[in-house]
């Protein structure tokens, strides 16, 4: 199933997905996540008005790749157009055009407001009682026939509440980059800084702080139940003990179980694990609780933000009061949409697929319980009525390549491949050289906009978000680095470096803020003939023309890790 090429899944610039997986996907997400992420963003750009259709994502070996689809672009673009062409089509493109002045209008009107009003009244409450549903539900009661039928449920369910995360991205991210844009332009403060001053705004952040603070206030009232987080000592006795306990500690414990337990706890694959396979996550988690209840709290909430609105030149500080105030607004938004929705309706599929697993294990369709989770939706289907199938050792073998391969790269793995050394811990990529026809290669993080977006609030306010894209990675997986290429389409371009920044090559970089409509960076040193997916929509010919790729947005800075 898995050869270890890296072929290009089309032309143009591809880089490698970090946001969601640091690994392979597992087959059976491999057909849910790319539809549902492809339909929510451009539902979203579209009701911002931003240039840009979608952001195409596909498997290559497993491993998500992305593009940034510019309005109307053609599937073989490689490269925007000239200026001079651009500049026509803002005039001259109707959707353009009418994206330019919904933009404007969604600043005017405060459209995230209009998409909060909705997330509160209508699509959490409806998230969250469909997420109950499936939860309610015990695979391991079900039949063969009713399993098959949950599953189906659950798949639905998760594609629903991805494609819902993923057209909440601007809502909960313009906002958030406009304030950062501006107050970094105002204040020269560091993003950590200017971000700082969101702490609080976001409660669902720290888990099901509702449901915590309750299971806490009976814990403290009831020593005997508190006492059971004295140790780690068989964590999942714990756990169930509290469940079943008497009285307000009993029913506090399920409603916090309940709300968290299947949510998956480090990753948006079903290949990760939920709350309740890891039952020592949750036992520190409350006796963390109980132990900072009893500590004196500090806030220095109103120092940090006078110290930074003093940076603020005085006729601007209204306007950063303002602004403020709106990301302030939003900010929750970023993780209710995923702890509140895909990440429990993940869990519940997991739940599912690892039942029907342990069942084709027991009849020899599966080496083991967990390899159902690199069958296909349909094979699983196929599969549990009895039907063909692919075998075992094609599953064992999928499934052992998701998990011992994971990212890593080096940003100067292009100069590498192209003198044919290596440095450190890396590798050259499987085709670095073959980068004409839209090979996949690596790419680095840089700091600053041409100067044509650097003077449109149209662009710039909607491109400073916190997308942490497409800078070079590198993951460790036990003792070894692995090594794949992590963009396609552009070369490196860095400065050379000395030979001790060479043997740490396998640090990575990011950027803290990254524009929405760049495929990818090249440093300020951008190689003549690099190609980039940014621009307007009009004819394939008009993206023969190759220039230099774009830089990231005003204020992004880079950092080593």
């Amino acid at each position: 199933m898995y050869t270890g090429a890296f072929d290009s899944p089309g032309p143009g610039p591809w880089e490698l997905e970090q946001t969601h997986f640091t690994r392979p996907m597992t087959r059976w997400m491999q057909a849910v996540f790319p539809g549902a992420q492809m339909r929510g963003m451009r539902e979203a750009f579209s009701r911002y008005g931003a240039l840009v259709d979608t952001v195409e994502t596909l498997p290559v070996q497993g491993f998500a790749y992305g593009r940034i689809r510019p309005l109307g672009a053609p599937p073989d673009s490689k490269g925007h157009p000239p200026r001079l062409v651009m500049k026509a089509l803002f005039v001259l493109h109707p959707e353009m055009r009418r994206r330019v002045h919904r933009c404007a209008d969604a600043f005017e009107r405060k459209l995230w407001r209009e998409d909060m009003a909705r997330w509160d009244g209508e699509w959490r409450p409806e998230a969250e009682r469909q997420n109950a549903a499936l939860a309610a539900v015990e695979p391991s009661a079900l039949d063969d026939d009713a399993l098959r039928a949950h599953l189906r449920d659950a798949r639905t369910r998760l594609e629903h509440a991805m494609y819902r995360h993923h057209s909440l991205n601007v809502t909960c991210g313009l906002p958030v980059g406009d304030f950062i844009a501006h107050a970094a332009a105002w204040t020269g403060k560091p993003l950590s800084s200017l971000l700082g001053l969101l702490t609080g705004s976001s409660p669902v952040s720290v888990g099901a702080a509702e449901e915590m603070t309750r299971l806490v206030c009976a814990l403290r009232a009831a020593p005997d139940a508190a006492a059971l987080f004295a140790s780690d000592d068989d964590a999942a006795a714990t756990l169930e003990r509290l469940r079943t306990w008497t009285g307000e500690v009993g029913a506090a414990a399920r409603a916090y179980l309940d709300k968290v337990g299947l949510r998956l706890l480090s990753g948006y694959d079903v290949g990760d694990y939920y709350a309740l396979e890891v039952p020592i996550v949750l036992v520190r988690a409350i006796r963390a609780s109980l132990e900072n209840a009893a500590l004196p709290q500090t806030n220095r909430a109103a120092e940090r933000l006078a110290e930074i609105r003093d940076a603020v030149p005085a006729d601007r500080r209204a306007d950063f009061d303002a602004l403020l105030e709106e990301a302030r607004f939003v900010n929750r938004l970023r993780d209710e949409r995923g702890y509140l929705n895909d990440a429990p309706a993940s869990g519940i599929a997991r739940r599912a697929l690892l039942e029907a697993g342990r069942r084709l294990a027991d009849r020899g369709r599966l080496h083991a319980t967990d390899h159902a989770l690199d069958l296909s939706p349909e094979e699983v289907d196929a599969l549990l009525a009895g039907l063909a199938g692919p075998s075992a050792d094609d599953i064992a073998a999928a499934s052992h390549w998701r998990a011992t391969k994971t990212h890593a790269c080096c940003c100067s793995v292009d100069r590498q491949a192209a003198s044919g050394r290596r440095y450190g811990r890396c590798r050259k990529p499987t085709i670095a050289s073959r980068r004409a026809r839209g090979s996949i290669g690596t790419c680095s993080a840089t700091t600053k906009p041409p100067s044509r977006f650097r003077r449109s609030r149209t662009v710039s306010a909607t491109t400073a978000w916190n997308c942490n894209r497409c800078a070079g990675a590198a993951w460790r997986c036990g003792p070894r680095w692995r090594t794949i290429p992590t963009c396609a389409g552009f070369r490196a371009g860095n400065s050379p470096r000395s030979a001790s920044r060479r043997r740490s090559a396998h640090c990575w970089r990011k950027t803290e803020t990254w524009p929405a409509w760049c495929s990818a960076s090249t440093s300020n040193a951008t190689p003549k003939g690099s190609t980039s997916s940014l621009g307007p929509a009009m004819p394939a010919s008009a993206y023969s023309r190759t220039s230099a790729s774009p830089h990231g947005p005003p204020g992004s800075r880079t950092r080593r890790c």
